[in-house]
């Protein structure tokens, strides 16, 4: 088998998808703090944040170093953008 510096389509599909995930947590992070936020719809996403970076954390696990660089370049970022925005959620 021939190697490539590409990602296959199954890489691609899941990264598309945990990116597409990471952009709705955005927003669900970006709704639990406002500040009619109940303690409940912080915990609910603090626990779907944990779910979702769990995911990639589990599917950057499982791939090469190659595959690994070229996910961490297209969704890093976004990775890095949730990880900050947790922080500013009020302790609930």
């Amino acid at each position: 088998m021939a190697h490539t510096d590409f990602m296959d389509t199954d890489i691609r599909t899941q990264a598309a998808q945990l990116s597409d995930d990471l952009i709705e947590l955005a927003d669900e992070i970006d709704l639990a703090r406002d500040d009619d936020a109940t303690a409940e719809e912080i915990h609910e996403t603090r626990a779907l944040a944990d779910e979702v970076l769990g995911r990639y954390g589990a599917f950057l696990s499982r791939l090469t170093e190659n595959d690994k660089l070229e996910v961490k370049r297209s969704i890093g970022l976004k990775v890095a953008k949730i990880e900050g925005l947790l922080s500013t959620l009020p302790k609930s």
